[in-house]
C-alpha cells in the first residue's frame, strides 16, 4: 500500500496513438492504475508511434508538465 500511496503523489500522463504498437500495453497500464485508484490523465489520439505523433503531442503535454512543475 505504501507504493500505491507514493504513486498517488505523482501527476501521471499517458498519451498514445490509436495505431501505436504499444496501444494495448498503455490500455493495460491505465486499467491497472485506475484499479489501484491512482489518478492519471489519459489521451488516445489518432496516430502511431512516430516523431510526427510526438511532435503534435508536445503542444498538449507541455502545459500539463508546466502545471506540474509549479
Amino acid at each position: 500500500e505504501q507504493t500505491r500511496q507514493q504513486l498517488r503523489t505523482i501527476e501521471w500522463y499517458v498519451d498514445c496513438g490509436d495505431h501505436d504498437f504499444l496501444l494495448q500495453k498503455n490500455k493495460d497500464f491505465v486499467a491497472e492504475m485506475k484499479k489501484a485508484n491512482i489518478p492519471l490523465t489519459v489521451k488516445y489520439r489518432p496516430g502511431k508511434h512516430s516523431w510526427q505523433y510526438w511532435h503534435s503531442g508536445l503542444y498538449i503535454m507541455l502545459p500539463f508538465i508546466t502545471k506540474c512543475m509549479k
